[in-house]
């Protein structure tokens, strides 16, 4: 190619990223990027650079534990600490995972002399509800390369059975990670730009809002209802993951608890309460009693309300996270700041 025609490669190359960057600018002003949410990676890194009391998996509702543990530390000094592992999406088999591939390999490195170099652990919280035992459509759910994988395990994973839709997740999560200041990279597959601008066009105002709420709730109270019925979420296939879980925590001699994350009120009607969420419930506080657990049902029971969840009616928002942290440091707990008991075995 002449050095004309690369010149005008090179313009045209520019223009269209400039046009871009540009959109992408403008369409922040009516969609802003939401703020960075604590990711599974960054638990992992506070384990590996700290020395925990008790440690916390879950699903992205592990975040509303962030707080908690703010104010573990605060009003022990920064001698007790907490850290939560918030894997997105959830599954019993995925907290297997990190834990087994994450986790375990931290808590269990040990000194030269044979002394492990994170001592302190003697609490573990297990986070859940009623979804993460439901079976994912492959053996291990979308959000293990997503969440759990490094690059190493992508690579590993694709030399022993190539690139696939599974293990492309990796990538996909990588590229977004890349690009966090891009609303067209973070919005892909969510939806929220869409809906923003779709809302700004509509006249109805007030009417359109309560519409698209009446909508969203229809969808939450079909969704809860049918999984009593769903046959993933009764294939064992979870229950198993679960039980391993708590035998590693056992093994560890960890105070455990086994925690029912609250859920939205307009989300669940009757029949959801009497079925899907009572099963679940009964099931877990079965499995806490049987291995001698602490188990705390907040599915229903805590002061948090309908506007204190985010518009995406699963995660509480600032104001009713605060809420719950302050209510549940008062109650059930509270023994979150009251000192442990000896050091767990390893």
């Amino acid at each position: 190619m002449n050095p004309g025609g690369i010149r005008q490669v090179t313009l045209v190359i520019l223009a269209a990223v400039v046009t871009v960057v540009a959109s992408d600018l403008l369409l922040q002003r009516a969609c802003p990027l939401l703020p960075r949410r604590m990711e599974a990676a960054d638990g992992i890194a506070l384990l590996r650079d700290g020395d925990p009391e008790t440690l916390l998996i879950g699903s992205s509702h592990g975040r509303s534990f962030v707080r908690i543990a703010e104010a573990v530390a605060r009003a022990s000094g920064g001698q007790r600490r907490l850290v939560p592992v918030p894997v997105e999406y959830g599954k019993q088999s995925t907290y297997e995972w990190i834990l087994e591939h994450r986790l375990r390999p931290l808590l269990e490195e040990r000194r030269p002399d044979g002394r492990l170099v994170r001592s302190s652990l003697r609490r573990f919280v297990l986070v859940t509800e009623w979804w993460d035992g439901c079976s994912p459509e492959t053996d291990l759910a979308f959000n293990v390369p997503a969440r759990g994988w490094v690059l190493g395990d992508f690579l590993a994973d694709a030399a022993r059975r190539g690139l696939d839709a599974w293990n492309q997740n990796y990538l996909d999560q990588a590229w977004s990670a890349l690009w966090r200041g891009s609303i067209l990279v973070q919005d892909r597959g969510v939806g929220r730009l869409v809906d923003t601008l779709r809302a700004s066009r509509r006249r109805g105002g007030v009417d359109d809002a309560a519409a698209r709420y009446d909508e969203m709730v229809a969808t939450w109270r079909t969704m809860v209802e049918a999984g009593a019925a769903d046959p993933r979420c009764h294939d064992g296939h979870e229950r198993a993951a679960l039980e391993r879980i708590l035998d590693w925590a056992s093994a560890r001699s960890l105070d455990t608890t086994l925690l029912l994350f609250p859920r939205k009120p307009d989300t669940l009607t009757p029949k959801a309460r009497q079925t899907t969420l009572a099963a679940y419930a009964r099931e877990l506080e079965a499995l806490a009693r049987r291995r001698g657990l602490r188990f705390v049902d907040y599915t229903t029971s805590t002061p948090v309300t309908d506007a204190d969840f985010m518009a995406d009616f699963d995660h509480l928002n600032p104001a009713g996270n605060e809420k719950f942290e302050r209510w549940a440091l008062q109650g059930e707990l509270r023994f979150l700041l009251e000192p442990a008991g000896r050091p767990a075995s390893p």
